[in-house]
């Protein structure tokens, strides 16, 4: 590659300061290759290999070390030697790969992907790089054990699948996939967990309840509008169950650049706002 992509991705992988990184990402972007395929490329997050196709932008953006930016800040933060992190839509391992770094050789990684291709790209990223652990559990995570159906949408990269059918998107294929409660298969208090998963959201906080409740953990999740009424709910309701079944957390909007407080009303108003706008929340347990 260019030396000044190599520049901007070391830039981006060691340098705290957030201001300038997606301008940089974006024009070095432009000089990457569209027309290789998926390939497997070293330097992701500095010291680890994966398999990445550069002519779709959220690779492009993981393989700049401009992806979950925001997130990986708090993990940072959050995570230390011999915790657990539970990765809820793991997708291709992004976090995954940047747990496996924070928890150590005596933490643990859970890494829940569903969508069989992906899935395989996951479990090729864990053996590329011998994350020994890391525990890939390429199942769904519902409020229940069940088999069930999961959707690929057209022109969709592959963080846009979903258990359920989303009116604005055409299905591409569909998957018979498994889905599993988390508390029937994480074995141990986590310090952190990330839901991502495209409108299950809700019933992934119900099939961990318990487990929530005896661990506390840090929660990042997605709020997305679209994929939240698909399955019937508003995103102020995934907040709400925590607060209301958990305990007391203190709220965060993750911002692309910050991390702003927010409460209840705060967040109430910014989703009638802007009601189609994707957001992330983080919620730092205060006891």
């Amino acid at each position: 590659m260019q030396a000044p992509v190599r520049l901007i991705r070391w830039f981006n992988q060691v340098a705290p300061w957030t201001r300038y990184k997606n301008r940089l990402a974006k024009w070095a972007g432009r000089a990457l290759p569209r027309n290789d395929g998926p390939v497997v490329y070293s330097g992701v997050q500095g010291a680890y290999r994966m398999r990445l196709d550069l002519a779709n932008e959220p690779e492009r953006w993981m393989y700049l070390n401009n992806y979950e930016l925001m997130f990986r800040r708090i993990l940072r933060r959050v995570l230390g030697s011999g915790d657990v992190y539970v990765d809820g839509g793991a997708n291709l391992g992004f976090l995954t790969l940047f747990a496996s770094r924070c928890v150590g050789p005596t933490g643990k990684v859970f890494a829940f992907e569903p969508m069989p291709p992906t899935a395989a790209r996951l479990e090729e990223t864990i053996c590329l790089n011998s994350l020994a652990n890391v525990d890939l559990k390429a199942c769904a995570v519902w409020d229940s054990a069940i088999t069930t159906k999961m959707y690929w949408f057209a022109d969709a990269d592959s963080g846009s699948v979903s258990l359920g059918k989303r009116e604005d998107l055409q299905v591409e294929q569909e998957f018979d996939v498994p889905a599993v409660r988390i508390e029937d298969v994480v074995d141990r208090p986590i310090k952190a967990i990330k839901l991502d998963v495209e409108g299950a959201e809700l019933a992934a906080l119900r099939g961990a309840e318990s487990l929530l409740k005896t661990s506390r953990p840090h929660i990042l999740m997605e709020l997305n509008p679209n994929t939240c009424k698909t399955f019937g709910y508003h995103p102020l309701d995934l907040v709400s169950w925590v607060l209301d079944n958990v305990g007391d957390y203190d709220i965060r909007f993750v911002k692309s650049r910050k991390i702003r407080p927010a409460t209840l009303e705060t967040l109430k108003a910014a989703l009638a706002d802007r009601p189609n706008k994707l957001r992330n929340v983080w919620l730092r347990p205060l006891t």
